[in-house]
């Protein structure tokens, strides 16, 4: 048995298709600015539920992705959408579709389905990258001296390095 066939069953997943032309990655303001500042997507949370794949979940639904952005900043809201190109993933990683569920429930969370890249970061990212989708407005609300103090509190990120990757990201959406 080839290792691709093993993971495959050890995962309780299937490979990837193919069948959008992008993907999609939703997170907070802050999150994507360190994201476009590093030219790196990391695995994020691993929660252990049976099956579950390791990589950066992304996909097919921008209105999935979109509704990771209440996740990460569930205070604020305010976040953006990461377009990734499909094909030019499938060319480097191996690429399998989960349905997340909630412990001990046999039920998916609704329309959702992942996409996983099977690695630990996607870099680099802007090889990738296809489109930035976030509101000007909510990067101007995540550089103020409030949404400066949330991310800080919140994950620890340091106020003058954070200003300066929404600044570095606010130029590549103008």
């Amino acid at each position: 048995m080839r290792i691709r066939d093993l993971r495959q069953l050890l995962y309780e997943t299937a490979p990837y298709d193919g069948s959008s032309k992008v993907l999609y990655h939703g997170t907070s303001a802050w999150n994507m600015a360190l994201i476009i500042a590093s030219d790196t997507l990391l695995e994020g949370a691993y929660w252990q539920k049976p099956g579950e794949p390791h990589g950066p979940r992304l996909t097919e639904s921008f209105k999935s992705a979109q509704s990771f952005i209440q996740y990460a900043s569930p205070e604020w809201e305010i976040g953006g959408v990461l377009v990734l190109n499909t094909a030019k993933l499938m060319q480097d990683y191996q690429i399998v579709t989960y349905e997340d569920k909630p412990y001990g429930s046999d039920k998916t969370w609704g329309d959702e389905q992942e996409v996983v890249p099977l690695t630990n970061a996607i870099k680099p990212l802007s090889r990738y990258l296809q489109g930035i989708k976030i509101d000007p407005k909510h990067i101007q609300e995540a550089m103020s001296d409030e949404g400066l103090e949330f991310a800080q509190e919140m994950w620890g990120y340091e106020p003058t390095e954070m200003r300066a990757a929404l600044v570095n990201l606010e130029g590549k959406v103008q």
